[in-house]
């Protein structure tokens, strides 16, 4: 059962108003396409941004496509994800919750090299505060993938409140950096 304080925490940062959108975004992208965990990577787990707080990835796809890149992107199964390719061409459909997901063949046993995750809120420990599902969490206990959350540096605070079922993140980049693990 969750805590209150991760249930208020939720409900303060959705009613976060977003300024200049488009500049965090582009400002994200610089920071990821010149990562060298990005570089390097030959299979790239990418989210598709389906909500108003998350940063639009779309400019990453394309620079990762041009270098070569293998994307997928998730689909949500039940309480859990999985992964399908996202080609040049895939179609996109909203699922249950809104969220845009490729279609495809779906797999849950591929290991990427990264993988980006969404986040409603994220703290200086590089603890992130996902939408209560726990389906992110799930995937990334048993996977070795550089884990990256992306966000706008407005929704950093102090304590997200993390549990033994929250996974932490090697990185987390928002619009004014890059936080890294043992850094």
């Amino acid at each position: 059962m969750e805590n209150n304080s991760k249930k208020n925490l939720r409900l303060q940062l959705k009613s976060i108003i977003l300024a200049d959108c488009l500049a965090k975004t582009q400002a994200i992208t610089n920071f990821i396409i010149t990562l060298p965990e990005f570089l390097v990577a030959n299979c790239v787990y990418v989210f598709m941004s389906s909500f108003r707080n998350e940063p639009d990835l779309t400019q990453v796809i394309k620079v990762a496509r041009s270098i070569n890149k293998t994307i997928y992107t998730p689909v949500l199964l039940e309480k859990t994800i999985a992964f399908t390719r996202f080609d040049e061409g895939s179609e996109l459909k909203k699922n249950r919750f809104g969220i845009s997901e490729a279609s495809g063949s779906v797999f849950n046993d591929l290991e990427a090299d990264i993988i980006f995750i969404p986040c409603l809120g994220f703290d200086h420990n590089l603890n992130r505060l996902g939408r209560g599902l726990g389906c992110y969490d799930k995937y990334l206990k048993s996977s070795s993938a550089t884990k990256i959350c992306v966000a706008y540096s407005d929704y950093k605070v102090v304590d997200v409140f993390a549990n033994n079922l929250d996974v932490k993140m090697d990185i987390i980049i928002t619009d004014k950096g890059v936080l890294r693990r043992n850094a």
